[in-house]
């Protein structure tokens, strides 16, 4: 009995030990969304987070409204959202997270003249558009179970010219939006309602073309297209902004996106016409940047957007010259960039231009 017990004992040792390493290989697997401007939908690649390989989605790319500019995914990823830029419109799309197919949902939900810049709260109750022909921001509610909005009283908000850029607080409570037009940020103060109210002294001034924004516990950066520069700010107990004194610093030409790591600590800028990425360390008290090592590091041409997978490992950049989404090796200790490691090309066969033009990146679990 000693030694079936023994063996019944060893049996199970091995069938535990082989079971943990199977589960501990398995692949997680992301969902990496790319609006498509030209293409009139969105693109789905799925990225396994363990290796960084990136595959297509079978059928993708799925149709959405007329010149999709921006596309964002709820946080549970069971709904997408794009602005239809030629159509002032705003599509609805069900996600099957088992294939990563979508469904766009009908009909259509207005917005302002050429919607482009959206951005979700983090709790997932409200979706905010900046419409960059009129000049304001549309906010709406969001059904919890169906995904569909509802326009909040009172908007479409006031904004300044060309909002081409939303970002939201981690607090929830302030929300930016750049003016490219006139080199500033305008920022509002969120109610419990979705509603906006500007903060008292908004706006305040950016460098030239300020054309994208990230943001990290107290800083708020913004990446200026015309200066090639990024302007650093602290983000105040009402929400005002205070420029950091060590900025603007210069990075590559054409700076379009940026993109603080998981952390919070790395700061990484897209060059669009440089073909490289720019990388800061920030200081966590004061906020001033610091270039890393290494920075600029090199990239593919015509970077238009990025941002980091899930488990920070890779950062994954969209490239409009070759309709690809491409991935850089990431060292969290250092905050350097390796050179790519995986590319995948955006499907544009279903279209007749035979050109996605990629216009954002969104990813998901």
């Amino acid at each position: 009995m000693a030694i079936k017990r023994n063996l019944w004992v060893i049996l199970f040792l091995l069938f535990f030990l082989l079971f943990g390493l199977y589960g501990c290989s398995s692949p997680t697997t992301q969902l990496v969304y790319v609006s498509s401007t030209q293409g009139n939908g969105v693109s789905t690649v799925r990225l396994d987070s363990n290796t960084g390989a990136l595959t297509n989605v079978i059928g993708s790319p799925f149709p959405a409204g007329n010149s999709p500019a921006t596309v964002v995914v709820n946080q549970s990823g069971t709904f997408a959202y794009t602005t239809n830029q030629a159509e002032n419109t705003i599509s609805l799309l069900k996600v099957d997270r088992s294939t990563g197919m979508l469904a766009e949902v009908l009909p259509r939900t207005a917005a302002g003249i050429s919607p482009g810049p959206m951005t979700m709260d983090a709790s997932g109750q409200f979706l905010f558009v900046g419409n960059v022909g009129s000049n304001s921001i549309s906010a709406y509610a969001i059904d919890p179970s169906q995904g569909t909005l509802k326009e909040i009283a009172g908007s479409p908000f006031p904004a300044g010219p060309s909002p081409t850029a939303l970002v939201i607080d981690p607090s929830g409570k302030f929300l930016y939006a750049t003016n490219s037009n006139v080199a500033s940020i305008s920022a509002f103060a969120v109610g419990s309602d979705g509603s906006l109210q500007k903060v008292a002294g908004s706006p305040f001034p950016a460098g030239n073309a300020p054309s994208a924004l990230a943001v990290s516990g107290d800083f708020l950066y913004a990446a200026n297209a015309r200066d090639n520069t990024i302007s650093g700010f602290t983000i105040g107990s009402t929400g005002d902004l205070t420029r950091i004194p060590q900025t603007p610093v210069p990075v590559g030409s054409d700076p379009v996106s940026l993109i603080f790591d998981p952390s919070g600590k790395f700061l990484y800028v897209a060059n669009f016409a440089s073909a490289n990425i720019s990388a800061f360390s920030v200081d966590a008290t004061s906020g001033a940047p610091s270039a890393l090592t290494g920075s600029p590091f090199s990239a593919t041409q015509s970077i238009v957007a990025i941002t980091f997978e899930l488990g920070g490992k890779f950062l994954v950049s969209l490239n409009q010259s070759s309709d690809s989404v491409n991935e850089f090796t990431f060292d969290s200790s250092t905050g350097a960039l390796g050179t790519t490691k995986n590319s995948a090309s955006i499907d544009t066969s279903q279209f007749a231009s035979g050109k996605e033009s990629p216009s954002s990146i969104f990813i998901t679990k």
